[in-house]
């Protein structure tokens, strides 16, 4: 009877100790604000494609947004259609 209470009180202990653990998040993230806000209430997002500086974010009212990682907005055009999918096309030029 001995060896039941203590094995039941070792499964006790080791649930305490799993529950005081704080687990960390696999990705850290931030919402993007500033102009973001603006966009998301008055359109819906149907596409977006990251680029190492910029974000640019396609809608369903035919928009083309670049914002910054802060959610700045850099530029924007429109388009006749929804836009389902965008890709970023660099160019390097050397001399």
């Amino acid at each position: 009877m001995a060896e039941t209470f203590e094995v039941a009180e070792l499964a006790e202990d080791l649930d305490e100790e799993a529950g005081t653990e704080t687990k960390e998040p696999r990705l850290k993230y931030r919402q993007l604000e500033n102009d973001m806000k603006n966009l998301t209430s008055t359109d819906t997002i149907t596409c977006l494609t990251p680029h190492p500086k910029f974000l640019a974010i396609g809608t369903e009212l035919g928009r083309v947004h670049v914002l910054d990682h802060l959610g700045f907005s850099t530029e924007n055009g429109l388009h006749s259609v929804v836009s389902p999918s965008l890709r970023f096309w660099c160019t390097i030029y050397t001399q």
